[in-house]
């Protein structure tokens, strides 16, 4: 690699890391939004927003990687210009297709991010927040123990707790059960306490009142009690049947076959994968020859500018629907190829243009 290849390479890691923080922000704050609502709901510390917020990056990362490319690579080729730096490597007998070889170089390292990130890092992530959010789903008590708070563990049941404590305790019980068919019971108690007794978690009533309503007869009965448990394993998930989603799995796994989806759903995966990080490899190639290809202009790349731009958010609205499309089997995976081909056909235009361009130019 000649020593200017590798100063335009240098030049273009700033302004692909400033686009990858202001896209990823972007979307890693739209995420966090309902991951914040998840947390406070199951009555989580922050501890636990800040690790779920750490796993939700290389999902952020995934989706911008491509548009920070072709952003750094549409910015850097414009700031050549206004700095003069591409007159000066004109005149030294520099074709646009020969510096556009940096940017093909930084695309081939955007190729091998997304492909270890799409591949590895992001399904790895994605099943720890399922997992963990399954656990936390489970862990009943921590989820119900908010103050000053009516929670609905399930469509049936709900449940009020006036104080609570770190070791379980609570204050001001109130209970409202529906779940037994005619009958509406409802709990009053001064205070509770969680019990995990042999596997099973049950909620310690202590100097309460049970009122139980015959909703078929109007007829309303009442118990006052010193002690009465009750049982909240009914409303506890179980944790070990939770089902993996095949963004959750590695690629490697996908490809064998040894997952539970069908293998159209599992190849739909890999070639959304796949055609991503290519994708990727593309953008700054014709982020670079879309301003290049003209070759010096005294009024300026503010045309190719505008025109590129339209282009590729034509063509990345139209892979992102087509995402949908095949994430609900409506495609097939391979169909996630076609912005691919048509990056790929616009790039060889490109450069046939400024190749055609360059020998009228000798010619004359």
């Amino acid at each position: 690699m000649h020593i200017l290849d590798r100063y335009i390479l240098r030049q273009l890691i700033g302004p692909f890391m400033f686009f990858t923080v202001v896209f990823a922000a972007l979307f890693w704050l739209n995420s966090a939004l309902r991951i914040i609502s998840f947390v406070v709901e199951n009555g989580q510390s922050g501890g636990t927003f800040l690790a779920f917020a750490m796993l939700l990056l290389p999902q952020s990362l995934q989706l911008i990687v491509a548009v920070a490319g072709f952003a750094a690579a549409l910015y850097l080729a414009n700031s050549l210009y206004s700095n003069s730096e591409l007159v000066v490597m004109m005149t030294a007998g520099q074709s646009p297709l020969r510096n556009v070889m940096p940017f093909a170089v930084f695309g081939f390292i955007c190729f091998l991010l997304l492909m270890v990130l799409t591949n590895l890092v992001t399904p790895w992530s994605t099943k720890i927040i399922g997992d963990t959010r399954a656990e936390m789903r489970s862990a009943l008590a921590a989820q119900l123990s908010q103050e000053a708070r009516f929670l609905s563990p399930s469509d049936d049941v709900t449940v009020y707790f006036g104080t609570t404590n770190e070791e379980g305790g609570l204050g001001d019980v109130f209970i409202d059960d529906r779940s037994n068919g005619g009958q509406r019971q409802t709990y009053f108690s001064e205070t509770g306490q969680f019990l995990n007794s042999d596997g099973e978690l049950r909620l310690l009533l202590l100097n309460g009142t049970n009122q139980v309503l015959n909703t078929e007869t109007g007829k309303l009965s009442t118990l006052k009690f010193e002690s009465l448990s009750y049982n909240l394993s009914d409303l506890q998930e179980n944790n070990e049947t939770r089902r993996l989603t095949v963004r959750e799995l590695g690629s490697i796994e996908l490809i064998s076959g040894s997952s539970d989806f069908s293998a159209e759903k599992e190849w739909g995966e890999v070639h959304q994968r796949v055609s991503l990080a290519i994708f990727a490899f593309l953008t700054p190639i014709f982020g670079a020859l879309a301003l290049l290809v003209s070759g010096f202009k005294r009024q300026g790349y503010t045309l190719n500018l505008v025109l590129a731009s339209g282009v590729f958010i034509f063509i990345e609205a139209a892979r992102g629907n087509m995402t949908r499309l095949v994430n609900n089997e409506v495609l097939p995976g391979p169909v996630m190829y076609v912005p691919v081909l048509v990056l790929m056909l616009l790039i060889l235009g490109l450069v046939i243009t400024s190749a055609s361009g360059s020998r009228r130019k000798t010619s004359a």
